[in-house]
């Protein structure tokens, strides 16, 4: 994964960060109820769910709070419980403003320095059978602050946030759906990290175990290679040569819970079982996804990597997803199947079980739209190829025999699978296709 250098801190693909929950056992001396003491640099915002002290002017700092109540709505809907209590939240856009100001964590500046932000819970009250207070450390970079308030509502309203994966890939995806990006779906630095990882494997993120809080160990022990300015969050070639693999395996980690999350919340394969899901692993420690998903467990894994291999802004689960639930079989020589392709989808099923060595004809009629400043085109395609079908076989989770071809053709494979189609398009543009043409295929031989 490249990770792009800066001395900006407001630019969010300009610098990587890194947000996470983090929970540790603090003196319940360091919550009081009282706000803290007021500054010319420092001034508090109060809503009935947030009590904000920030550095920011109140325009921007009004700015932040709409993105912070979207995000707490969002998980409120999701989870379908209301927050309880309020969020305290530290947002943070120059460290040189809280100087001679003491934060209830002696660690956060050093936490919203090195890594962007985090969210600190006050473990002693659930000790005392007091409901959990969330404090939020957040730099005002775009996305930190969103992505801490789900932590928050989770740990207050919940007690919890889940397993790493689920904590912090649902953090992220609820975040972004307050954060708009046209025609962009998560970060750049997702992006990047899955772009140098093209193969996960579900089982793996599944195991991701306390990557978070081993990044949290990592912040006070590991000095930097070189003396920062005051506020640049810390790039990953700026960590010490120890600490620099244990970030890189983090921002893989991150990366591929945000991937699973967003296929599980989007696909219409997964996404009313994973709802489900979610709520359990939020109110019963005992809850495994392994246990919910045991049937799904293969077909998950194939469509998280075949995510990872086609993401992009623009890309989207619910329109890539495979029929999983379709019925295969052979058909004769001299048997036609006709069916109806869709432009704005993914592989299709055809119902045909295809043998090594068997021929198929393919012809097509009618036309389809796979660029809105494109006119109609055949199955023969536009000028850069797209529009025409593109033939797949699938066997045991693994494709082959793949062809693009024109509304007629020849299809013979060397292999045994069942026979897939699709309207041939970057996998990142298939939202403005539209149209359907009508399919033939003729066993020959």
């Amino acid at each position: 994964m490249q990770l792009t250098k800066s001395k900006s801190k407001f630019t969010l693909h300009a610098v990587t960060l890194l947000c996470f929950s983090l929970v540790l056992n603090i003196s319940c001396e360091c919550f009081a109820d009282d706000a803290p003491p007021a500054s010319n640099e420092i001034h508090e915002l109060k809503t009935a769910q947030f009590v904000i002290y920030t550095d920011l002017d109140k325009a921007a700092a009004q700015t932040h709070l709409r993105g912070m109540k979207t995000a707490l709505a969002n998980a409120a809907k999701y989870w379908g419980r209301s927050l309880k209590g309020e969020i305290r939240c530290y947002l943070i856009e120059d460290l040189s403003n809280w100087k001679n100001y003491k934060l209830p964590v002696e660690q956060a500046k050093l936490i919203v320095r090195r890594i962007g932000g985090a969210t600190i819970v006050d473990s002693e009250a659930t000790a005392k059978h007091r409901s959990p207070q969330a404090f939020i450390y957040a730099s005002t970079a775009p996305g930190v602050v969103e992505h801490e308030v789900i932590h928050a509502y989770c740990f207050q309203t919940f007690g919890t946030a889940g397993p790493d994966w689920y904590r912090e890939g649902m953090a992220e995806l609820l975040a972004m759906n307050a954060t708009p990006r046209k025609g962009a779906v998560c970060r750049e630095r997702n992006l990047d990290a899955l772009g140098a990882d093209k193969d996960p494997s579900l089982r793996r993120i599944l195991t991701h175990t306390d990557f978070t809080n081993s990044i949290a160990d990592l912040i006070g022990q590991n000095p930097l290679q070189k003396d920062g300015v005051e506020f640049d969050i810390t790039p990953l070639e700026d960590w010490s040569k120890s600490a620099s693999p244990a970030m890189l395996n983090a921002h893989v980690a991150y990366a591929e819970s945000w991937a699973l999350c967003y296929l599980l919340y989007h696909n219409p394969n997964y996404q009313r079982r994973f709802r489900m899901v979610g709520k359990h692993l939020l109110t019963n420690p005992q809850a495994r996804f392994e246990d919910a998903f045991k049937p799904m467990m293969e077909n998950i894994d194939f469509e998280l990597k075949q995510l990872a291999q086609h993401m992009g802004d623009g890309y989207r689960a619910d329109l890539s997803r495979w029929e999983w639930n379709q019925s295969f079989s052979d058909i004769k020589i001299g048997r036609t199947v006709s069916l109806r392709l869709k432009a704005m989808a993914g592989y299709q099923g055809t119902g045909i079980k295809v043998k090594s060595n068997e021929k198929y004809e393919i012809h097509a009629t009618g036309e389809w739209i796979v660029d809105q400043d494109e006119p109609r085109t055949t199955a023969n395609g536009n000028i850069d190829g797209n529009g025409k079908i593109e033939a797949v076989l699938l066997k045991d989770f693994s494709l082959h025999s793949s062809q693009v071809m024109g509304e007629a053709a020849m299809y013979c494979s060397t292999k045994d699978g069942h026979l897939y189609l699709r309207c041939h398009d970057d996998w990142r543009q298939l939202a403005d296709n539209r149209g359907v043409i009508k399919v033939r295929i003729k066993r020959i031989q």
